[in-house]
C-alpha cells in the first residue's frame, strides 16, 4: 500500500469512528467509538493524516451536541404537532 492508500484508509477509519460516535441509534457502536476516539490509537491515526488529535475531538462533540439539538428539535416540532390535533 503507498502512501495515498495509507491515507486514504486512516481518514475512513476515523470517518467511522465519528459516525459511529455521533449515531443515536447504536449506543454500543457510540460507546465503542467514544473510548477509539479517546485513545492514543486514535491519536496516532490523527498524526498519521496530519490533524490535530484534540481538533478531532471537539469535531465530534460539536457534531454530537448538533445532532442531539436536531434530534430534540424535531421531537419538538412533532409534539407540538401532535398537541395541535387533540
Amino acid at each position: 500500500m503507498d502512501d495515498v492508500g495509507a491515507r486514504r484508509l486512516i481518514a475512513a477509519i476515523l470517518k467511522q469512528a465519528h459516525d459511529d460516535y455521533i449515531s443515536p441509534k447504536a449506543k454500543r457502536n457510540h460507546y465503542d467509538a467514544k473510548k477509539f476516539i479517546n485513545s492514543a490509537w486514535c491519536e496516532t491515526l490523527c498524526e498519521g493524516i496530519d490533524i490535530e488529535h484534540d481538533e478531532y475531538i471537539r469535531a465530534c462533540k460539536k457534531t454530537i451536541k448538533l445532532t442531539e439539538e436536531e434530534i430534540r428539535r424535531k421531537h419538538y416540532e412533532k409534539l407540538k404537532r401532535e398537541l395541535r390535533l387533540d
